[in-house]
């Protein structure tokens, strides 16, 4: 686990509820990114808290933003976040760190908002970001939602629930872990229309990028399962 030396009793609070979790043999986990939530802006649009119900963590890749947007989503699960490169000027908190790096439902799970795959290896990836080799990766960054498995790894970016694909303001996509016993799914929701970035996807990844790319036409089936 990467902490930095911060309060002790909130620290320990999140670490704990994420040990409570260690002898689960099934999990689902929320993952998010780039929710990109200005300080005078609205917060994560409802629909977004409404898909991760149910879900026992939430990982955020990063570009928050705002730290508001964790204390809403731990109003459905406890929290891990990935520091981006648009959270340079927010404070220190217990749940936020440049790499997270830990075990549930016995995988190692690397959470980092910047991993460059495939423009890399998994090898160089893994180098770059993470400083360590692990069994999920689940990264942001781009807004593109991706699902993709390299060696038995598993790495998935949820995309953006409110600016996918960069565009505009909009529902955009989220993403769920299923872990038991050992085994994953992984799966990317759309959370509104889906029209306007599907033609958006075919005419901005037309090169090898778009293997590992998640088709928006069918994006509440799709998963990359072991």
């Amino acid at each position: 686990m990467i902490c930095r030396d911060m309060d002790e009793g909130r620290r320990d609070g999140v670490w704990a509820r994420l040990g409570d979790l260690q002898g689960r043999k099934a999990l689902r986990i929320g993952l998010v990114s780039d929710t990109h939530v200005f300080p005078t802006a609205p917060g994560l649009p409802p629909p977004v808290l409404a898909a991760l119900e149910g879900v026992d963590v939430i990982l955020h890749a990063g570009d928050i933003y705002d730290l508001t947007v964790l204390d809403d989503l731990e109003q459905v699960a406890p929290v891990l976040a990935a520091r981006g490169n648009g959270d340079g000027l927010l404070p220190e908190d217990p749940r936020l760190a440049e790499r997270h790096l830990f075990t549930l439902g016995g995988l190692r799970v690397g959470l980092v908002h910047y991993f460059p795959f495939p423009e890399f290896s998994l090898e160089r990836a893994f180098k770059l970001s993470l400083g360590a080799e692990v069994d999920i990766v689940v990264c942001g960054d781009t807004h593109v939602p991706m699902v993709a498995r390299d060696g038995g790894v598993l790495i998935v970016n949820p995309g953006s629930p409110t600016y996918p694909f960069n565009l505009q303001r909009q529902l955009g996509t989220l993403g769920i872990l299923n872990v038991a016993d050992g085994l994953t799914t992984a799966s990317i929701l759309q959370l509104g229309d889906s029209s306007n970035l599907r033609l958006f996807l075919r005419s901005a990844f037309p090169g090898p990028q778009a293997a590992h790319l998640v088709d928006v036409t069918h994006l509440a089936a799709d998963s990359a399962e072991s």
